[in-house]
C-alpha cells in the first residue's frame, strides 16, 4: 500500500513537472514570436526608409542610356523637357519631354521624342511599376509603336487614336497619358499651337457596377449567413475578376499603398472600388469577406480540392508551419516593394500568369505547385503563401488593438 501511495505521488509530480515544462515552453516559443516580429517590424521601416531617402535619378540614366552620343540641355522643368543635340548634324536634334503618371502597380515615366518635323518620333519608357507581364504584352504587341508619326495635337487617347492591349488595358490608358503629356506641352510651348486639354472625367463602367452588386451580394450573403450564395459568388468572382478582368487583389496593390501610389481615381475607379473597397469593407465589416467570399483564386481552389476528393488531414505542426511561411513570404513581399520601391516586383502570386495565360517558367512553375496542392489540400495556396491574405489579417488585427484602446482610454476617461 506505501508503495502505491509512492507511485502514485511520484506521478504526481511527474505530470507537475511535464506541465511546467510545457509552460515554460510556450513562454520560451511567445517570447521567440515577439522578437522575431519586432526585427521584422525593423527591417520593414529601414527598407522603407532607404527607399524614400535613397532617390536614383532612374529619368537622366535612361536617357544618356537612348542617346549616348547626344549632347543634353534642359530647356524646361515643368515637366522636364531637354534637347538632344548631334553636334555637326543638326537635322538630328530631337526635343524630348518627360510625362509622368500613375498606372496599376503605381508611377511610371515616359519621355516623348519630337523630331525636327514636329511630330512624335517615339515614347521611351524611363521607368514605371507595372506588372511585368504587363508590360511585356506592351512591348510584344508594339503598344509604343502606334504613337509614331503622330502631331503634337493628336488626342492620344485610348479607343480614340490609340488602341489598348488586351490584357493590359489600364496600363495602356497610362501609357497614352504620360506621352500625351509631353506631346501636348511641347505643341504648346515650343511650335505655338493651341491645345486644349480635356478635363479629368469620370470612367464608370459596367465593370465598376458589377463589382458595387457584388460587394452588395457579399454583404448580404454574409450577414444572412447564405452558406449555398458563398459558392455561386466565388463562382461569379472567378469568371469576372478572375478571368475576365484578370485583376485579383496581390500583395502589390497594399505595397502599392503603403508607398504612396494611388492611380487616379477619374481614370481607374475599378482599382479604387476593388483594393480600397476591399480594405474598407474588411474594417467596417471586422471580416476577410475578399479571401472567402471574392477571391477568384480561392474560388479555383476549392473547385479543385472538390474534383480531386481528397482532403488530406494536416498535423498541428504543419498548420503552424503553414502559418510561419505565410507570414514570411508577406514580409519578403513588402521588403522587397519597399528596397525597390516598386510593389510590382512584390507581386510573386501566379494570377496573371493563370488568369491572362502569360507568365515564365518560374510563374507557370508555381501554378503547377498551386494548383496540385489545392487538389489534396484546401486551400493550399491561401494556407500556405498567400500574403494578400496575411495582410487583411494584419489590418483586422490593428482594427481591434485600436478598438481595444480607445474603449479602454473611454472606460478611464467615464471613471
Amino acid at each position: 500500500m506505501l508503495h502505491f501511495f509512492c507511485n502514485k505521488s511520484t506521478l504526481k509530480q511527474s505530470d507537475e513537472t511535464v506541465q511546467t515544462t510545457a509552460i515554460i515552453d510556450r513562454k520560451a516559443r511567445f517570447g521567440l514570436n515577439k522578437i522575431i516580429k519586432i526585427m521584422a517590424l525593423l527591417s520593414l521601416i529601414g527598407a522603407y526608409a532607404t527607399s524614400y531617402f535613397v532617390r536614383v535619378n532612374e529619368s537622366m540614366v535612361a536617357i544618356k542610356h537612348n542617346f549616348p552620343n547626344g549632347e543634353i540641355t534642359s530647356v524646361g522643368s515643368t515637366p522636364p523637357a531637354f534637347k538632344i543635340s548631334s553636334p555637326g548634324h543638326p537635322e538630328a536634334d530631337r526635343l524630348l519631354v518627360i510625362g509622368r503618371t500613375n498606372g496599376w502597380g503605381g508611377p511610371l515615366e515616359t519621355a516623348t521624342v519630337i523630331g525636327k518635323a514636329g511630330k512624335i518620333e517615339d515614347v521611351l519608357v524611363l521607368g514605371h511599376k507595372e506588372t511585368p507581364t504587363f508590360y511585356k504584352s506592351l512591348v510584344s504587341q508594339r503598344f509604343f509603336k502606334q504613337f509614331s508619326e503622330k502631331t503634337l495635337s493628336a488626342p492620344l487617347r485610348i479607343g480614340e487614336d490609340v488602341d489598348a492591349v488586351g490584357g493590359a488595358t489600364v496600363s495602356s490608358k497610362a501609357f497614352a497619358k504620360a506621352a500625351r503629356q509631353g506631346a501636348h506641352w511641347a505643341g504648346r510651348h515650343e511650335y505655338g499651337l493651341k491645345i486644349e486639354e480635356r478635363p479629368e472625367q469620370w470612367q464608370i463602367g459596367a465593370k465598376e457596377v458589377v463589382l458595387l452588386v457584388l460587394y452588395a451580394v457579399v454583404l448580404l450573403g454574409a450577414i444572412k449567413k447564405f452558406s449555398g450564395l458563398r459558392k455561386i459568388v466565388l463562382l461569379f468572382s472567378l469568371g469576372f475578376i478572375g478571368f475576365y478582368m484578370n485583376s485579383p487583389i496581390s500583395v502589390s496593390n497594399f505595397a502599392a499603398i503603403l508607398l504612396g501610389y494611388f492611380p487616379s481615381v477619374y481614370e481607374q475607379p475599378f482599382w479604387w472600388l476593388l483594393v480600397v473597397g476591399t480594405l474598407l469593407l474588411t474594417v467596417v465589416y471586422g471580416r476577410n469577406l475578399y479571401c472567402s467570399w471574392i477571391c477568384p483564386f480561392g474560388a479555383l481552389q476549392e473547385l479543385l480540392t472538390l474534383m480531386g476528393g481528397v482532403r488530406l488531414r494536416l498535423s498541428k505542426k504543419i498548420i503552424r508551419a503553414a502559418n510561419s511561411s505565410v507570414y514570411f513570404f508577406f514580409w519578403l513581399a513588402l521588403m522587397i516593394a519597399f528596397l525597390t520601391s516598386n510593389p510590382a516586383l512584390a507581386a510573386y502570386e501566379p494570377f496573371a500568369t493563370l488568369f491572362g495565360f502569360k507568365g515564365s517558367g518560374v510563374q507557370w512553375y508555381l501554378v503547377s505547385v498551386a494548383v496540385i496542392g489545392s487538389f489534396l489540400i484546401p486551400r493550399f495556396w491561401c494556407r500556405f503563401f498567400c500574403p494578400a491574405g496575411a495582410f487583411l489579417g494584419q489590418v483586422l488585427k490593428l482594427k481591434k488593438t485600436v478598438v481595444q484602446k480607445i474603449q479602454t482610454g473611454v472606460s478611464h476617461f467615464a471613471r
